[in-house]
């Protein structure tokens, strides 16, 4: 076994080695603090006590749309920036979590270290100004973006029929409040 060095679940690729120090290139990392884990031929290398984690912060630059989003739900949601989480599920991330003010979620569908898309799941807040949008990776939580709702001017006011056979094909109607655009 060579010396490896693997910092927030990544492995660190390594120039150089001296008796004293190891010098690497650290790969795309995910936001949160941690501890770098160095081993040699013999197994880890203990840190000593106090030695600080070392802290990746989460960088979020924009999200689109961020004006006009139907406060009932279903718009999906850009955000760009930097170290987040490359994929979902990763052994990286322990808290992955969009937010609105209200508590109401943006479930993520698709993560990248410089993209996220998550859905709208609905805002029961007040709509009346921006909303800030709450990103939070491990311990790092930015809430610098805000984005808009509106409410829908159009709603559904009656099905017909309003039972539907399992098995025979049919047709259903729905009745708008407006013109459907």
């Amino acid at each position: 076994m060579t010396n490896t060095v693997t910092f927030a679940y990544q492995t660190c690729n390594i120039n150089s080695v001296t008796t004293t120090a190891i010098l690497c290139n650290l790969p795309t990392l995910t936001a949160g603090q941690w501890y770098p884990i160095v081993k040699d031929t013999k197994g880890e290398i203990p840190r000593i006590d106090g030695l600080d984690r070392i802290r990746v912060p989460l960088i979020v630059d924009s999200v689109s749309p961020s004006s006009l989003i139907n406060n009932h739900g279903g718009k999906t949601l850009s955000i760009s920036g930097a170290n987040f989480p490359t994929s979902l599920g990763s052994d990286s991330v322990s808290t992955f979590t969009i937010t609105f003010e209200d508590d109401s979620t943006c479930n993520i569908i698709s993560t990248s270290s410089n993209l996220i898309q998550c859905v709208v799941q609905g805002y029961s807040g007040d709509i009346s100004g921006p909303v800030n949008l709450i990103i939070t990776v491990n311990t790092e939580t930015n809430d610098d973006l805000e984005v808009s709702f509106v409410a829908p001017s159009i709603v559904v006011t009656s099905i017909v029929p309003a039972v539907a056979s399992p098995v025979l094909p049919g047709k259903i109607t729905f009745s708008l409040s407006n013109d459907f655009d």
